[in-house]
This record gives C-alpha cells, sequence and structure tokens, in this order.
C-alpha cells in the first residue's frame, strides 16, 4: 500500500509539473513544452538543466561529447573523459580533439575534421549599479618558467633511473595481448582574477550535432541557468547566474567548408 501511495504521489506530481509546463500557451510545439517539463522536474530536485538547439543549415558531422564542468570560487575546471574524445562509433563520427588558448585563457575548443565548438568563459560581477567583467588571473611567467624547469629535471632523473638494460627489456612479440583500458580524463581550466562574486556549481556539458545541454546537481535556490540565441555574435549563450555572479559559456559552432572554418548560425 505504500508504495502505491509514493507512487501515486509522484505521478500527481508529475502532472502537475507537465500542467504547469503546458500553461495557457497551446501554441507552443510538444518539443518545448517538454523541455520545459524537463527543467521544472530539474529544479524541483534541486538541479538545472536547458538545452539550446543549434539552427544552422549544416550538415557537417559534428563532434559528440560530455564535459564535466566545475566552478569553484575564481576557478574553472573542464574534465573530458578520454572516451568522449573518440566519438567514431557515431554515424559518421570522428576524433575529438580539444584545445586551449595562451595561458589561463578563457578560450577553448572541441573539435574533429569538419566541425568545431570554441567555447569563450567570462566572468561578470553583480552589483546595484549593473555589472562589471572579471577577467583572468594574471599569469607569473618567471615562476611558471621556473616550475617548468624544475619539472623537467625531475622527469629526466626519474627517466635515467627507470631505463632498463637493453638485455632486461621484456621481448615485445612474447607479451601478452590485452585490450586497451578507455579510462583517463583530460584537464581545462582557467582562474579569473580574485573578486568577492563568488559562483559554485558542478554538472556537465555536453554536445549532439545539433545541440549544447548543460545539467547542473546539487543548486543553491537562488541560482540560474539560462540559454540563448545571440545573433549578434551568432554564438549561443548560456549563463549561469546567483545573487552576486555570473558566468557565461559562449558557444561559437563552426563548420569546415570549402577549405575555410565558417560559423555556423542560422539567421
Amino acid at each position: 500500500m505504500d508504495r502505491v501511495v509514493r507512487i501515486t504521489g509522484a505521478a500527481l506530481a508529475s502532472s502537475a509539473l507537465i500542467g504547469q509546463a503546458i500553461g495557457a500557451d497551446t501554441h507552443r510545439s510538444g518539443v518545448e513544452w517538454l523541455l520545459e517539463f524537463r527543467e521544472l522536474l530539474a529544479k524541483k530536485n534541486g538541479e538545472r538543466t536547458k538545452v539550446i538547439g543549434f539552427d544552422d543549415p549544416f550538415d557537417q558531422h559534428c563532434p559528440t561529447g560530455t564535459i564535466l564542468v566545475s566552478s569553484v570560487d575564481n576557478d574553472l575546471g573542464f574534465i573530458v573523459p578520454r572516451f568522449s574524445l573518440g566519438d567514431a562509433v557515431a554515424p559518421g563520427g570522428r576524433t575529438m580533439f580539444f584545445g586551449t588558448g595562451p595561458n589561463n585563457s578563457p578560450e577553448f575548443s572541441f573539435f574533429n575534421g569538419t566541425c568545431r565548438y570554441d567555447i569563450t568563459m567570462k566572468k561578470f560581477s553583480l552589483h546595484t549599479g549593473g555589472e562589471t567583467e572579471i577577467g583572468p588571473a594574471p599569469v607569473d611567467r618567471v615562476r611558471q618558467e621556473e616550475q617548468m624547469a624544475k619539472d623537467l629535471k625531475a622527469g629526466n632523473r626519474i627517466d635515467q633511473r627507470l631505463a632498463e638494460p637493453e638485455s632486461a627489456r621484456a621481448d615485445s612479440a612474447h607479451e601478452p595481448t590485452t585490450r586497451p583500458l578507455d579510462g583517463g580524463v583530460v584537464r581545462m581550466g582557467m582562474t579569473f582574477a580574485a573578486a568577492p562574486a563568488r559562483l559554485d556549481f558542478s554538472g556537465i556539458l555536453f554536445f549532439t550535432p545539433w545541440s549544447a545541454s548543460t545539467f547542473l546537481v546539487n543548486v543553491p535556490e537562488d541560482l540560474t541557468l539560462e540559454a540563448r540565441r545571440n545573433p549578434d555574435k551568432k554564438t549561443y549563450d548560456i549563463d549561469v547566474k546567483n545573487s552576486v555572479a555570473r558566468l557565461r559559456f559562449s558557444i561559437a559552432k563552426k563548420v569546415y567548408a570549402d577549405g575555410l572554418w565558417v560559423r555556423a548560425f542560422g539567421e
């Protein structure tokens, strides 16, 4: 009986959310109200989700991949499962690559040979007079070069210590055949300049050939998630916002056509 009551309660709650999603607007498509229903359901569970569709006329095979996104204080991080970098199993799929700009750059790219997503990150501090952009933290290049030299020197010592005599190395012809491991991750990220405007969240950003989706978990009540097309810059913008800060993912989709990378955006 308890199980029946729980199922009935869940069904009634879902029905109420569906009714709220449909609302008084009967002119929306089934896809539109279904997306709104998903957003309402996520919010009820302490989550946020948003899907933005790419409406360009190109049919190039774009990469599909899942990216873990984490924002803690001034640090922003992307973690990409290595398995997501090889989406050749998808129809017409190709290996997905990634790239970043110079040190501590807010520019990130995910691409294959025919299509790419360029992501520019921006953070803003919100106040009564409006908002102020917070740029990347300055890079101490001297200290960074010293650390790189130290790491390289340490790496050389390890290589020398682990080097095997030629006679002791295993015969590759007699090594057992093993399946490759698909584990591991690739890490990217940046640090914004120190500011009291703190915005903490974690979730996933994932791409399909025709959309980008964001799903955040364990979020505070005041956190909002919005997505919109930006015709002026021909980008798809995703904003994560609380009462003191806003973080924007500005996504530019590009396709390779006639030897050039062309921005793909439906007018």
